[in-house]
């Protein structure tokens, strides 16, 4: 379907997807980005002197990995046309916001004290995060669902926006 070949309703329905759609890839890699750098600031400032790196470096290392996946999906989001596309890269980032949910909390382990920094600010930070990460995907799942409908081909629709 062609933008020029769509009703006013329809018009107006389509670029108000278009920037749902835009909205929601920009929030993709604004997460993936905080992701991937506020860990690493906490972890500058109490970082220990010497070799001997602190218990939640690893969620840090974990969470930069993970963060700079979701940024790199969130640029393919914003520069692919293809609902499609759009539908599997939604998914994908909801997997990689349940990846970065967990590593915190499950996966790796964070400093013992409950004063500590990765604690206080780094846990609640990832959680909040990710939360809105796997909402804001849910949404991008939502809104490039239905173009999945089988045409009179048989095959899928190449539905763009």
């Amino acid at each position: 379907m062609t933008r020029t070949a769509v009703s006013g309703k329809e018009q107006n329905m389509s670029d108000s997807k278009y920037k749902i759609t835009v909205a929601a890839g920009a929030l993709f890699l604004a997460f993936g980005a905080a992701i991937a750098v506020i860990p690493n600031i906490i972890y500058y400032f109490v970082e220990t002197k010497g070799h001997m790196a602190m218990q939640c470096y690893e969620t840090v290392v974990a969470e930069t990995i993970v963060g700079a996946a979701i940024a790199v999906s969130g640029i393919a989001y914003l520069r692919s046309k293809p609902l499609k596309t759009k539908f599997y890269l939604s998914i994908a980032i909801a997997i990689e916001g349940i990846a970065a949910l967990l590593f915190p909390s499950n996966w790796t382990s964070l400093c013992d004290s409950h004063t500590m920094a990765c604690q206080v600010l780094t846990k609640p930070f990832i959680i909040v995060a990710s939360v809105l990460l796997i909402a804001t995907a849910v949404v991008g799942i939502l809104l490039s669902a239905p173009s999945l409908k089988r045409g009179a081909d048989g095959g899928a629709s190449k539905e763009y926006i």
